[in-house]
């Protein structure tokens, strides 16, 4: 497996998972630790090293091959509870560090707004470019060329993550602001 195929894999299994549990709140089944007294990242972690422990138990004694689908399967399972551990202690950073000063956003999940015009972007922010391409830096947030295919597209907020949005188009790729979109639909 080539690196793009295991996050196009991780991806496909994390939306499939998804829908098993609260598919109307992102990393909604993780948060329902609270309830118990666990932040989120604490019982995702738990998570983690269950399926580390498989990994090993899997490994132990074992020729590996990729051809070995449980053991491709648990590898899978534990970089995305690495990823989704990630995202809910820096939304928990995050809470901290602007409980504060915290951003009042525009949209909900389920709006539909519009995307900003690259041009437009670039008028209101200015063009940047690296190693990477061309980019818009707005606040402390990329918008990258990958992310102009959908200037001037509705687009649907999937969830809000902090003081950004995830998107249903972009299978959760990318974090948006309100910055970059014109309307609500």
């Amino acid at each position: 497996m080539r690196y793009n195929e295991v996050l196009d894999k991780m991806k496909e299994i994390y939306k499939a998972k998804k829908q098993e549990y609260l598919p109307e709140e992102e990393l909604g089944n993780f948060r329902e630790s609270i309830k118990i007294g666990v932040p989120p990242w604490k019982g995702a972690f738990v998570r983690l090293q269950d399926k580390y422990l498989k990994a090993c138990n899997l490994i132990l004694g074992k020729e590996i091959n990729l051809e070995d689908k449980e053991l491709v399967d648990t590898l899978l399972d534990l970089a995305n509870y690495a990823v989704i551990t990630l995202c809910l202690l820096s939304e928990e950073w995050a809470q901290k560090d602007n409980s504060d000063a915290r951003k009042e956003l525009k949209y909900k999940v389920g709006d539909k707004v519009r995307v900003k015009s690259w041009e437009r972007l670039i008028e209101e922010y200015g063009l940047k470019e690296d190693d990477g391409g061309e980019y818009i830096l707005i606040g402390n947030i990329d918008f990258n060329e990958d992310m102009k295919d959908f200037c001037g597209k509705v687009v649907t907020i999937d969830s809000i993550e902090g003081d950004t949005y995830t998107i249903a188009e972009d299978d959760w790729c990318w974090a948006w602001t309100d910055e970059m979109f014109e309307e609500k639909v």
